[in-house]
C-alpha cells in the first residue's frame, strides 16, 4: 500500500492530465475502465470531474456504490488499458481474465492497481447523465514517495501515461501505441 498524502496535494496527482484507470465494484465483481477526460474541480475539498458514458458498466457501478478509485497508469499497465477499454463490464468479468495485480482501497474497497504510482479514493457527489459527467470528492490520495513529494518529481522521469487519442499514448518523450483488445 502506498503511503497516504495530504489532501491539499490530492489534485496535483492529476493536474497534468494523466490517463486514469477508474476502478469500481459491481454485481459482477471489480471493474476497471480507462478514462482520459477528467479534471480537478476544486482544491478544498478536493473535487474531481470525469466524463463516463452513461451506458457503461462503470457509470452503473458508480451510481450504485457511490464511490470509485482512480489509478494513474505507468507504461507497464498499457496492455491492461487496451484490455479494460476493449471489453465491456456488462459481459466480462475483467479481473477474472486479466492478470493484473490489485487490492481493495482502504476506504471504499474499490480496486487499486499494485503498479499504479498514484491512486485516489473518491466519493460520488453528483451524476449528470445528460453531460455524462461524474463529480466526486477525493477522500484519500496515495502516491509513490519516490515520484511524488507535494508535486510530481519530473526530474525523476515520472512514469505516467497520457492519452493522445485513439491508440496513441505518451510517457515522457516516448510515443506508445496500444490498440483495444478483447482477449488478454
Amino acid at each position: 500500500m502506498l503511503p497516504e498524502i495530504p489532501l491539499q496535494f490530492a489534485t496535483r496527482l492529476i493536474n497534468s492530465g494523466p490517463l486514469l484507470l477508474v476502478g469500481t465494484q459491481g454485481d459482477r465483481g471489480p471493474n476497471m475502465a480507462p478514462v482520459a477526460w477528467h479534471m480537478p474541480g476544486a482544491k478544498t475539498p478536493p473535487l474531481l470531474h470525469l466524463t463516463i458514458g452513461v451506458r457503461h458498466q462503470t457509470w452503473a457501478n458508480i451510481e450504485a456504490r457511490e464511490s470509485f478509485s482512480c489509478n494513474l497508469v505507468p507504461p507497464a499497465l498499457l496492455k491492461a488499458v487496451g484490455f479494460f477499454g476493449g471489453t465491456s463490464g456488462h459481459s466480462v468479468e475483467k479481473f477474472a481474465r486479466a492478470p493484473v495485480a490489485w487490492h481493495p482501497s482502504s476506504l471504499f474497497g474499490m480496486p487499486f492497481l499494485d503498479l499504479s504510482p498514484g491512486m485516489l479514493e473518491c466519493a460520488l457527489l453528483n451524476l449528470d447523465p445528460e453531460r455524462h459527467l461524474v463529480t466526486a470528492e477525493i477522500k484519500r490520495a496515495h502516491a509513490d514517495p519516490a515520484l511524488f513529494q507535494e508535486r510530481w518529481c519530473i526530474e525523476k522521469e515520472v512514469p505516467i501515461v497520457h492519452h493522445l487519442g485513439g491508440e496513441f499514448f505518451q510517457c515522457g518523450g516516448e510515443l506508445l501505441r496500444q490498440e483495444r483488445i478483447s482477449d488478454w
